[in-house]
């Protein structure tokens, strides 16, 4: 119909006069420019900043874009001369809200007249991936979404917990600085990336349980931590549990304040990094290791950086010695454990001097060994080491140590078996001609007089100067020892010990301390019993001055009333508190008889006190000690 209408104008001009005919150009191409002005047109909005077409525009600067608030028509490529604009050759289109799929109705009118028809062709919204987030990702590399078309139009966002990150669009790739959400590694977030315009939400492109990667760890080093470098070493390995791409380490020297940064350098290949320096560690020095800025190949760093502070020693230095100060057993080998291993090499006698008949009997590793065999009962012996003695490694200094120790002054003699087959020991201190005899335990369940004769003879060896030159001190911790395996009162015979003596009133049935009846308990016969043949035995041969018969728990003490043992009585009682019932028939509230104590006055005529401790599992030595010392006067 338009054709029809430019031929009939034509033929109508072909009328015209001539003169009229010289216009007729000018008003042709006038018509020609307003009906290209006012042709239908097409743009395609692609969501890039501007979509344009080909479009020649005069005077653009009176045309103006009616018709919609979604989208708005501009002019491109303006023709302009002397800051006129005459022309332009493009027609844009930008969104001034957010663009929907679809065509849209757009006119570019010339004032306010009726203007050009121009379809706006949206295309669907672009299409973000987010498969990424189905993985774990790393807190501190940018997490990176493709985009299935170019996006110049639209912000997204990248929210977790209460922080969001605006994401940076890279044509056709979204690129978020995840490190800006301050996320923690090996932790489940809820992520949601969004899609606005103009700082206004569209839509929700995913919402979804994140997991971020697990942190890089360090599972080993060949310095540990707070450890001591005995050796030389130029460098030091780190073992990752992941490939590392990059890190940085500082290795320092510490000398109290001041940190002085130690020339290193650091190579990584897979999940293995190597510190090497170039001159030896000073002795006896510390250092510190610091290992940061580690990105594994996965994206995952080291949540904090892996400090290694660590000692550089000096020569050996002993750390342990086997024995104590004092009851050095005879014969022993005195281990002096060192906190490396000793030079092989070194002739030892630089290194180590002893004396009291001590001899160096040889080296194996850290350990230096000494004989004592040489060294008589009660010896004083000492042991001395330089600077120059040498570890493995040929380091030297500090090795300075001297010992003391006096041997052990007891002898330990078995005097007789129990029932069981088991040993009565006997420990004896000091070498006076008069003796003085401490007995525990004949009743196996009163273990405290036990402890107390094990804790005597210790005081006795530490302390053995102190014992009286005429005096020696014979110990007897255990009479019963089956009763004390067992947890019993009598022996493995089912016997009171205490009643099978050979006094005057021996019983074979007896009573127990409840007063219940005990048939047998005496024993089938006085003296029936290897302990108490042994203890009889003993103490006749020996003939002491006194006899201390220790049991519990009466918290008193009574004398057998031979000789001495009365006034011993006395002076025992005032430094222990306990109360003296020497003479009393009321001292045992059940009946005894056939006692080790009355069989010492009866037969062999030894004095005797019998002390009971105020408890079954306490050995009370505090209270006893300067009882027990004073029976040596």
């Amino acid at each position: 119909m338009l054709k029809q209408k430019l031929i009939s104008i034509i033929n109508a001009i072909k009328k015209l006069p001539k003169i009229t005919l010289v216009g007729v150009p000018v008003l042709l191409g006038l018509l020609i420019i307003g009906i290209v002005a006012l042709w239908p047109q097409t743009i395609t909005y692609s969501y890039q900043q501007a979509a344009c077409t080909e479009e020649l525009t005069v005077a653009p600067g009176l045309f103006k874009s009616k018709d919609s608030s979604d989208y708005q028509l501009k002019p491109g490529k303006i023709i302009e001369i002397a800051g006129v604009k005459l022309a332009s050759r493009e027609l844009c289109v930008t969104a001034t809200a957010t663009p929907q799929p679809g065509d849209h109705a757009v006119s570019w009118s010339l004032g306010g007249l009726p203007g050009k028809k121009v379809t706006i062709k949206t295309a669907p919204h672009p299409v973000a991936s987010v498969a990424k987030l189905n993985n774990p990702v790393p807190v501190s590399r940018p997490l990176e979404l493709s985009l299935n078309v170019p996006d110049d139009v639209f912000q997204y966002h990248l929210q977790a917990t209460d922080k969001t990150v605006v994401c940076e669009n890279q044509s056709r790739a979204l690129r978020c600085d995840i490190s800006q959400l301050q996320l923690k590694q090996g932790t489940a977030y809820e992520m949601v990336v969004s899609r606005y315009f103009k700082d206004q939400k569209v839509s929700t492109l995913a919402k979804k349980q994140v997991e971020t990667l697990s942190a890089t760890t360090v599972v080993g080093s060949s310095i540990k931590p707070n450890g001591v470098v005995y050796d030389k070493p130029k460098s030091m390995q780190i073992d990752f549990d992941k490939p590392i791409v990059s890190a940085k380490t500082e290795l320092v020297k510490i000398d109290g304040d001041s940190r002085k940064v130690v020339p290193s350098t650091l190579t990584t290949e897979g999940a293995v990094s190597r510190v090497e320096w170039p001159d030896d560690f000073d002795r006896s020095a510390s250092y510190e290791l610091a290992v940061k800025d580690v990105v594994a190949q996965d994206g995952s760093s080291l949540i904090d950086p892996y400090i290694v502070p660590f000692k550089v020693s000096g020569g050996p230095k002993v750390s342990n010695v086997s024995v104590g100060s004092s009851q050095v057993p005879l014969g022993a080998t005195i281990v002096v454990t060192f906190d490396q291993p000793l030079s092989d090499k070194q002739d030892i006698a630089k290194g180590v001097s002893v004396t009291g008949g001590l001899t160096v009997a040889g080296r194996q590793g850290d350990r230096l060994l000494i004989s004592t065999a040489n060294v008589p009962r009660c010896g004083d012996v000492a042991i001395a080491l330089s600077d120059e003695l040498q570890s493995k490694y040929d380091v030297t200094g500090g090795s300075v140590w001297k010992f003391a120790a006096r041997m052990s002054c007891k002898t330990v003699e078995t005097i007789g078996y129990s029932a069981k087959g088991r040993a009565i020991t006997a420990y004896t201190l000091g070498n006076g001609p008069t003796k003085v005899v401490y007995t525990g335990a004949i009743h196996g369940n009163e273990v405290s007089t036990k402890a107390l004769m094990m804790k005597w003879v210790d005081e006795l060896d530490v302390n053995s100067k102190n014992i009286p030159a005429d005096k020696s001190v014979v110990v007897i911790p255990t009479i019963n020892p089956d009763g004390v395996a067992s947890g019993t009162r009598t022996n493995g015979n089912n016997v009171d010990l205490n009643r099978n003596f050979g006094t005057a009133d021996w019983k074979k049935d007896i009573t127990t301390v409840t007063n219940a009846p005990f048939p047998g308990g005496g024993g089938s016969a006085a003296m029936s019993e290897p302990e108490t043949k042994a203890m009889a035995t003993f103490i006749g041969r020996l003939q002491p001055r006194l006899v201390l018969s220790y049991h519990s728990i009466g918290g008193l003490l009574v004398a057998n009333q031979a000789g001495v043992s009365s006034a011993y009585a006395r002076t025992y009682t005032n430094l222990s508190g306990y109360a003296n019932t020497t003479g009393s028939d009321s001292t045992f509230e059940y009946a005894i008889s056939g006692t080790a104590d009355d069989y010492y006055a009866e037969r062999l005529g030894v004095p005797s006190i019998v002390i009971e401790l105020g408890s079954h599992s306490y050995h009370q030595f505090e209270r006893n000690q300067k009882a027990m010392w004073a029976m040596l006067n």
